[in-house]
């Protein structure tokens, strides 16, 4: 039996201007944001980074943190001074396919050297940690390469959770009856965009 808060929430959602179906694409829309770069590998012809991010919704609120692999081409990053985060095309990996890809592991300089000044003395190769003065802009670099600094943002990921999938015909057969107009614009808005 449904709890009267889930019917509020529900019957909310309804009567909320615009569609159902877009109210509900947005509650479930989850953006993974990195926050810390954790290992670095060089594994043949790919950069591989273990990474710590935090997951919020489409609002911005916190849901929870996450620990992540990416593998990024060394071809993309290789021969510039600098990157696009778009321009790149990162590939996420499980846990066990990424220590499985072997490779080099680099030593990791924090951003701040001081933190831990053993990781930065290393003769072999190592990354670096960038930051700008401000906090933004997290940066991971191959020290004595001539690779372009890898973006964290390149690494963000937007996804819609798994369970909004089920609950998208329910949600267009509630827009066709209570706003038949605004189901009949919607190609155009997804023809021209907004």
């Amino acid at each position: 039996m449904a709890r009267w808060a889930d019917v509020a929430v529900l019957l909310a959602l309804v009567a909320a201007p615009g569609c159902f179906t877009g109210h509900l694409l947005d509650r479930g829309r989850r953006v993974e944001s990195p926050v810390a770069f954790r290992d670095v590998v060089v594994a043949g012809d790919r950069l591989l980074v273990r990474y710590d991010a935090v997951v919020t919704d489409d609002l911005g609120a916190p849901l929870g943190e996450a620990t992540r692999w990416a593998s990024v081409p060394l071809a993309e990053l290789r021969g510039r001074a600098s990157v696009a985060a778009d321009a790149l095309d990162p590939e996420w990996l499980d846990d066990a396919a990424a220590r499985a890809a072997g490779g080099t592991a680099l030593a990791l300089c924090p951003a701040d050297p001081a933190a831990d000044a053993a990781a930065c003395a290393v003769a072999g190769p190592r990354a670096a940690v960038t930051v700008d003065d401000d906090g933004s802009n997290l940066a991971l670099r191959v020290v004595d390469a001539p690779l372009a600094p890898l973006p964290a943002t390149a690494l963000t990921r937007i996804e819609t959770a798994p369970w909004v999938w089920p609950l998208v015909p329910v949600a267009v057969a509630i827009d066709v009856v209570t706003t038949p107009p605004l189901v009949l614009a919607s190609p155009v808005f997804f023809l021209f965009g907004d």
